[in-house]
C-alpha cells in the first residue's frame, strides 16, 4: 500500500509540472508588459532608445558576456518578445568564440528543446521554444531571443521546429 501511495504521488506531482520552465521575460522586462512600462525600464538601463511602430530598441542595455547589448523589445499591444543583438556593430559579424560562447552558456542555464536551419540561418530553442539563438552567417549576425509562450509557439511552428506528439502516429 505504501508503495502504491508513492507511486501515485509522483504521478501527481509529474501531471502537474511542466517539462519546461516558464520564461517569464529577461531580466526587468517581463513579458505582458505595456509599451510605457517597458520604455520606463529601458530608458533606465539603456544609453539610448528609440521608439519604433510595435518595438523599442535600445543600445548598450544590460551586459551579456561583458558587453552591453542592444535590446530590442517586440510590443504589439503587450510585451512578447526580447531580442538580444550580439553585434556592438551592426557591419561587423559576431566573432565565432562569441557566437560559441553564447551557445555553450545558454546550453547549460536551459533546457534543450530542438534547432533548425533556414537557408544560412541556424536556429536552436530552449525551453519549449521560450528562448532561442539564431545566426544568420550571411550577415555575421547573432540574437538571443527570449519569447513569451504563444508567440514562442507561433514561431516554433512557422520555422518547422515544433515537436509533433508521437503518440498521434
Amino acid at each position: 500500500m505504501k508503495g502504491l501511495i508513492s507511486i501515485l504521488s509522483l504521478f501527481l506531482i509529474f501531471s502537474f509540472t511542466s517539462l519546461h520552465a516558464e520564461v517569464d521575460g529577461y531580466k526587468d522586462l517581463k513579458f505582458g508588459m505595456t509599451s510605457p512600462q517597458v520604455k520606463e525600464i529601458m530608458e533606465r538601463v539603456c544609453n539610448k532608445i528609440n521608439m519604433v511602430k510595435g518595438a523599442i530598441v535600445g543600445e548598450k542595455c544590460y551586459k551579456l558576456m561583458g558587453k552591453k547589448r542592444m535590446l530590442v523589445a517586440y510590443i504589439p499591444n503587450v510585451l512578447e518578445e526580447i531580442d538580444v543583438k550580439l553585434q556592438s556593430n551592426v557591419l561587423a559579424p559576431v566573432p565565432k568564440p562569441t557566437w560559441k560562447s553564447l551557445i555553450t552558456g545558454v546550453h547549460k542555464k536551459y533546457e534543450y528543446y530542438n534547432e533548425g536551419r533556414i537557408g544560412k540561418t541556424m536556429v536552436r530553442a530552449y525551453e519549449g521554444g521560450q528562448i532561442m539563438t539564431i545566426k544568420d552567417e550571411s550577415q555575421g549576425m547573432a540574437i538571443l531571443s527570449y519569447l513569451n509562450k504563444e508567440r514562442a509557439e507561433d514561431v516554433l511552428i512557422s520555422l518547422g521546429l515544433k515537436k509533433i506528439d508521437d503518440s498521434e502516429f
